[in-house]
C-alpha cells in the first residue's frame, strides 16, 4: 500500500490467472474509497494486522503506534467490499490476551461472512530471546483465551479436523460458530511459535515452505536455520 500503482499490480497479477492476497497493516485500507478501488482493480483477499484489536494502548505497547480507529475502520471497509479476510494478532504475555475477546467481536460487528481470525505467540525469531520464551504464551494457554470468548468450555473446544486441514503439533483450527463446514464462514487458528528442541520454528509444518536454488520446496525454518544458520 506504499506504492500508488498498487491497483495496476493487482490487475497484473490477475491477468497471469493468480490471485492476489494483500497482506497489510491497514492503516490506508480505513479509506473506504482506496479499498474500493482495489476491490475493482480485482483484489478479493485482504490480511490485516491487529495486534491491538480496538485497542490504542496495546498497539501503542506492541507496535509502538495509536491506531485503533483506522484498524476499526480498515476492517469494516473491507468487510462492506465482501473480501476475504485474514487478521493476525500476536498475543503478548501480561499486555494484549484480552485482544483475542475483542477481535472476535469485532469480526462479528464487522458482518464479515468469511474471515480465518489468526493468533500467535512471540515468535522466537530476531531479537526474541531466551528470557522472552519462557514468559511466553503455550498453546494450550492460547486455546483457554479461546474458550473463554466463545464462552464455550475448553472440552468443548476440540480442534477441527477434515481432509482440508492438516494435523500440526503448533496449529491448531476453530470454528467461530460450532458446525461449520471447512473452507466456508469464519474461523480461528491459533499457532505456537516456541522453538523445539533442535531450536526450529514451526517445527515439521507441511503448509509453510520455501523454493530452494534448484527449484524444490523445503520446509520453510527448517531450511532456513540449516542453511543461514539461524533467522
Amino acid at each position: 500500500t506504499m506504492r500508488r500503482d498498487l491497483p495496476r499490480i493487482i490487475e497484473m497479477v490477475r491477468d497471469t490467472g493468480h490471485n492476489p492476497y494483500l497482506i497489510s497493516n491497514g492503516l490506508r485500507l480505513a479509506r473506504a474509497s482506496y479499498v474500493r478501488d482495489l476491490r475493482n482493480a480485482g483484489l478479493r483477499r485482504v490480511y490485516i494486522s491487529l495486534n491491538g484489536a480496538d485497542n490504542d494502548d496495546w498497539y501503542d505497547r506492541i507496535d509502538n503506534l495509536r491506531c485503533a480507529d483506522k484498524k476499526t475502520r480498515a476492517l469494516q471497509n473491507v468487510a462492506e467490499s465482501r473480501m476475504l479476510i485474514g487478521t493476525g494478532t500476536i498475543l503478548v504475555r501480561g499486555v494484549n490476551e484480552g485482544a483475542v475477546e475483542r477481535v472476535i467481536g469485532m469480526v462479528r460487528g464487522s458482518g464479515a461472512p468469511y474471515v480465518v481470525m489468526r493468533f500467535r505467540n512471540v515468535g522466537a525469531i530476531g531479537r526474541f530471546d531466551r528470557a522472552a520464551e519462557a514468559a511466553n504464551l503455550s498453546l494450550d494457554e492460547m486455546r483457554g483465551l479461546v474458550a473463554t470468548a466463545l464462552d464455550r468450555p475448553t472440552s468443548r473446544l476440540q480442534p477441527h479436523l477434515d481432509r482440508h486441514t492438516v494435523d500440526e503439533r503448533a496449529v491448531k483450527w476453530f470454528p467461530l460458530d460450532e458446525g461449520t463446514i471447512h473452507n466456508i464462514g469464519r474461523w480461528i487458528k491459533i499457532t505456537d511459535w516456541t522453538v523445539d528442541e533442535d531450536g526450529i520454528v514451526d517445527a515439521g509444518s507441511r503448509r509453510r515452505g520455501r523454493v530452494t536454488p534448484d527449484f524444490r520446496i523445503a520446509p520453510f525454518f527448517e531450511h532456513v536455520k540449516a542453511n543461514e544458520g539461524g533467522y
